[in-house]
């Protein structure tokens, strides 16, 4: 979903904005619409032109206005994302930079493993959790894995479990997002 396609621009733009301060290029003044002061959970996902995953970090719950999460989140995936390299200033327009705004999570009602996921659908972004373990994938993860099935075993990877865990306090969330993107300088 890209319901407001100038807010996402916006912050994408602002996002790229906030990795190249952090390296030491000028700081850079946050946007100032109106929508800025919403709260909002977002995730950054910074890509190489060649698809490489340089990083990718948010938060599944809203607790900050949404251009301060988009800030702390561009930074994070760019500079503390175990995944990527250490930038320089030159590599961030080599970045694509992708914004997801997460909808509220909607708990899914409890019941089997074969239950609960029963009522997953293709491009829910999930949430899966229990005491103590969590793991988060995207919907933007259906493009790789296209079936429930897998997606379930992805989750449970990012989760840190086996693929045939399950507990009884395991819960699921589904979310959408709002997904926009700044493509690298060509």
């Amino acid at each position: 979903m890209s319901g407001h396609p100038e807010r996402g621009a916006t912050l994408a733009r602002f996002a790229r904005g906030c990795v190249r301060e952090r390296l030491g290029a000028d700081r850079i003044a946050p946007p100032d619409a109106a929508w800025c002061n919403e709260l909002a959970a977002t995730f950054v996902t910074l890509r190489f032109r060649t698809g490489a995953l340089q990083g990718c970090v948010g938060t599944i719950r809203a607790h900050r206005k949404i251009v301060d999460d988009v800030a702390y989140n561009a930074v994070a995936a760019a500079t503390r994302d175990l995944r990527g390299i250490n930038l320089t200033l030159r590599d961030v327009d080599q970045l694509d930079v992708e914004i997801s705004i997460l909808s509220a999570l909607e708990e899914i009602a409890q019941g089997t493993e074969a239950e609960m996921w029963s009522r997953i659908a293709v491009g829910d972004g999930v949430v899966l959790e229990d005491a103590t373990h969590r793991g988060v994938l995207l919907p933007i993860v259906w493009e790789r894995v296209p079936t429930v099935e897998a997606f379930a075993v992805a989750l449970k990877q990012k989760a840190g479990v086996p693929s045939t865990y399950w507990s009884d306090d395991m819960k699921l969330w589904r979310y959408t997002v709002e997904h926009h993107v700044d493509r690298a300088p060509a």
